[in-house]
């Protein structure tokens, strides 16, 4: 005779599991993010993805975000954000699971279903108007008369140098990781994205350049030509500040916060 039985947890659920795993995912996105010092907002402008959709990412909340196939995608795209392995994040979340069930459309009512001779009739119609809206356009634009077009004057463009001046600044970077990347060039945003591995850029300013980067350890720097340096460690958030003074040859850097 069986006194006692030994209890087992019942299984989850499918979607329930997709759930737990998502929470996983996101608790790490967001303590990612937090270290980094990133707002959502940030996160949206390099991404692509809304605010909501981040935001339910992190909290692990399904019924906002869309099918796990295309769950994985902004998974991916937020991990790269953050300077992460995006493949190896969303490889965590599962794509198993039944699907989430959609609810009927007018579509699916037999009423809505069109029979062979309804589509007939419906082609015969709509290749009749196409023909009779081109017949009408042909013949407005032949009875329109036709002014020769002025030839614009085009100005030539001024030449960019592409060595900074005396009196200005000059920051190359290359990048050895992939890094989020914010530049202002006299208080004045001109770049906000995040660069691949082994790309580079130059930004020039005639008084102020502020550049932070979020992975610091994956960018070098060199600033009017000298001997590059790494911004600082991997996976930190470093800000650099190039401030030209007017009496000095070459500008210095300012150590940001």
């Amino acid at each position: 005779m069986v006194l006692w039985k030994r209890w087992e947890k019942p299984a989850l659920k499918p979607e329930e599991e997709q759930a737990a795993k998502l929470a996983r995912v996101g608790a790490r996105l967001r303590q990612k993010r937090e270290a980094q010092g990133m707002s959502l907002d940030e996160v949206c402008t390099v991404t692509h993805i809304r605010v909501s959709q981040l935001k339910a990412i992190e909290e692990g909340n399904l019924s906002k975000l869309p099918e796990p196939i295309y769950l994985q995608g902004l998974v991916r795209r937020f991990a790269d954000a953050l300077g992460d392995n995006g493949e190896q994040v969303a490889g965590t979340f599962s794509l198993g699971g039944t699907p989430r069930p959609r609810r009927g459309t007018w579509l699916t009512l037999p009423a809505a279903r069109l029979h062979p001779l309804h589509l007939y009739l419906t082609y015969i119609l709509l290749i009749g108007l196409s023909v009779h809206s081109l017949s009408l356009l042909l013949l407005y634009q032949n009875n329109i008369p036709r002014a020769p077009l002025p030839i614009p004057s085009v100005a030539a463009p001024s030449p960019r140098p592409s060595v900074a001046t005396s009196n200005s600044i000059q920051v190359h970077v290359v990048l050895r990781q992939p890094s989020w990347i914010q530049v202002l060039r006299d208080g004045k945003p001109v770049f906000a994205g995040v660069m691949p591995q082994g790309s580079q850029a130059t930004w020039t300013a005639q008084e102020k350049l502020s550049m932070r980067a979020g992975n610091a350890g994956g960018v070098w720097v060199s600033i009017n030509n000298q001997k590059p340096y790494l911004l600082g460690p991997l996976g930190t958030v470093r800000q650099l500040t190039v401030v030209a003074p007017k009496s000095a040859r070459s500008p210095r850097p300012a150590k940001g916060p």
